[in-house]
Parts: structure tokens; C-alpha cells; sequence
């Protein structure tokens, strides 16, 4: 974007996305990792532009997709994995320590789990572990790959939920938040507006923001104590938000390892993996340092994943049909 856009464009629109999406430096994120269908229009198309808009033509005839939006849940987004661990049922075993992955000896044997609950066999293994953590179960038989996984890195991140009376800021809540520009006198990311995205998030007569702070450019924030925190986080607020008086409720979390960055180098870190699924029958690597870090994209992905292997039917069920599923479920979308 530097090179096709400015600098200037570089700096506010992508490094501020980059940022607050990724908590990650626009500096050291690989283009064709992170941004493959921009890096594939220059590189068709010759133009970032001229990509997109034929790339818009030509799904103008396809078949309507279902429409795009924010999705979440009443109960907030742990209903998803609830609902799933209802429909596992007794298939779902807990507290289970892995301690040995044996791979088969032939393509018509099977792979050997030994964990804190016993031995297991299984024909198809699919490890959904963060990168460290696949990177462990796979050194006895896959060093080159675990090597590889261990290349990625995490940056750590603040979380921080807060509620201000309604009306109490100079700039009307009503959009999606705000994402912050390297090199701005703020400190923190970016703000999301949670009760303006979604209903019932807070009491009516208050507004719940979502601070982020941290990430691969300022992570020595994140050792802060809460009181230092705080400071930072009522400062920006009055400084970019026009907020009158402190925020009320406030509940910090600490990721140590909380998005993995999907730097220069990338592809190759990916092409080992791809390696070791091609060398090792039955073995899938899958989790937000594969094919995307949001939830969108691990669920896309997982879903990919089965239907390859023949687990899941290939067709796609429409919309409605999903949400029926969803509610079946007992997730009220």
C-alpha cells in the first residue's frame, strides 16, 4: 500500500487496520499471508483497484451469496462452543493431557494417542492446538515442522470492558468503534462500541466500550499494573471520545499469547506444515495461525477441512437452514 497508495495511506488506513485487527506491525506482516486476495489483484490485474472491481463483476452473476454482516450471539459467543459440546455429546472427552502421537506405520494402520485417560487409535487426527502447542506433539516424528510452528509469533494484548453513562462523550457512539493510527498520541489500539453493535449488552442508561491495548508495537503495556492501565485508558477516552467523568464498570484481561502474526516468512511456515500433512497419512493441522485469525475464518476453514475428509456432507446448506440448526441447538442468533 506504500508502494501503490502512499505513504500517508500506509500509515493511517492499513497500519491503524492492521493494528487493531491483528494487534500486529504493518512493517513486519507478509502481504500475500495476510492480505492474499489484495497481493493476488496486483498481481493479476496489476492494480489493487482494477483487481477489486472486476473481482466484483464478476461475482455480480454467481449465484447470491448469503449476505454478509456482524453476527453474534444473545448470550455472547460462547454459546457457539456450548452448542457444539451438547451436540458431541459423550464424543467429547475433557481434562484429557496428550503426552505421545505415534504415527501409523503404514497407510492402513492407525495413529496412537497416549494420554492422562488411556490409549486411543485413530485413522484421521486433526490437531486444532495453537502453533507452540502442535509444535510439542509433533517433535518426536516432525522436528523440521515443529520447528516451523515455533517461528510464530504471538503478541501479548490487553482487553479492557468498561461502561460510561450514556451521552457522556463528545462524539455520538453510533458505528462500530475507532481504530487508532501508529504514531498518534494515543496509546491504546482501538475501541469498539459493543452496546451500539448489538442489543442488550449493557443497562440502557450506559454504553460498554471494548479498550485494546498492547500488541507487537507497544506489548511492554501489557505488564502495566491496573491502576496505570486505567489512567491510560480514561486519558484516551477523553482525548480522542470528548468523555466526561471515568469509566464505571471495568474488567481487564491479559493475553499473553494472543494473536499469532502472520509475518514475513509465513508461506514457508505454512508450506512445512503442508509438508508434514502430505508426509504423515491422516494428519491435519487447524487454528487461527492457518488460514485466518478470526472466528469467521477457523470455523470457514474447519469446515474446508471436514468436508475434505469426507466427514461432512459437501453441500451447503442455505442461510435459513443454518440458523434453524443454530436454533435447534438452543443458540438464540
Amino acid at each position: 500500500t506504500r508502494r501503490r497508495l502512499g505513504p500517508e495511506a500506509a500509515t493511517r488506513l492499513v497500519a491503524s487496520y492492521v493494528s487493531g485487527v491483528w494487534a500486529g506491525d504493518a512493517d513486519r506482516l507478509s502481504a500475500q499471508s495476510s492480505f492474499p486476495k489484495l497481493t493476488a489483484f496486483e498481481k493479476n490485474h496489476g492494480s489493487i483497484f482494477l483487481g477489486f472491481i472486476k473481482s466484483m463483476k464478476q461475482n455480480k452473476g454467481l449465484k447470491k451469496k448469503a449476505p454478509k454482516g456482524l453476527l453474534s450471539f444473545t448470550e455472547g459467543l460462547e454459546s457457539l462452543p456450548r452448542a457444539l459440546a451438547r451436540k458431541l455429546g459423550e464424543k467429547l472427552r475433557l481434562q484429557v493431557n496428550i503426552s505421545q502421537l505415534t504415527p501409523p506405520a503404514s497407510s492402513n494402520d492407525s495413529w496412537t494417542v497416549d494420554s492422562n485417560s488411556g490409549r486411543f487409535r485413530t485413522r484421521g487426527l486433526i490437531l486444532a492446538e495453537s502453533a507452540p502447542g502442535a509444535a510439542q506433539l509433533i517433535e518426536n516424528f516432525a522436528p523440521q515442522t515443529a520447528q516451523a510452528l515455533r517461528q510464530i509469533p504471538y503478541v501479548p494484548l490487553i482487553s479492557a470492558a468498561c461502561t460510561v453513562p450514556k451521552g457522556s462523550t463528545r462524539i455520538p457512539l453510533d458505528g462500530f468503534g475507532f481504530l487508532v493510527a501508529p504514531g498518534a498520541e494515543a496509546r491504546i489500539l482501538g475501541c469498539l462500541w459493543n452496546s451500539s453493535l448489538f442489543k442488550n449488552r449493557c443497562p440502557e442508561n450506559k454504553d460498554l466500550l471494548t479498550v485494546f491495548m498492547g500488541g507487537a508495537t507497544q506489548p511492554g503495556l501489557t505488564s502495566l499494573i491496573e491502576q496505570k492501565l486505567l489512567m491510560i485508558i480514561k486519558e484516551d477516552l477523553r482525548r480522542i471520545l470528548g468523555l466526561r467523568g471515568d469509566p464505571a464498570f471495568v474488567h481487564i484481561e491479559r493475553y499473553g499469547a494472543s494473536i499469532p502474526q502472520y509475518n514475513i516468512g509465513h508461506e514457508k511456515i505454512k508450506e512445512s506444515i503442508r509438508m508434514a500433512e502430505t508426509t504423515f497419512p491422516g494428519l491435519r493441522f487447524a487454528g487461527n495461525y492457518r488460514e485466518g485469525i478470526s472466528v469467521g475464518d477457523v470455523v470457514k476453514y474447519s469446515k474446508k477441512l471436514m468436508e475434505g475428509e469426507g466427514v461432512i456432507p459437501k453441500v451447503l446448506p442455505r442461510q435459513n437452514q443454518i440458523a434453524q440448526r443454530l436454533n435447534e441447538s438452543g443458540m438464540r442468533v
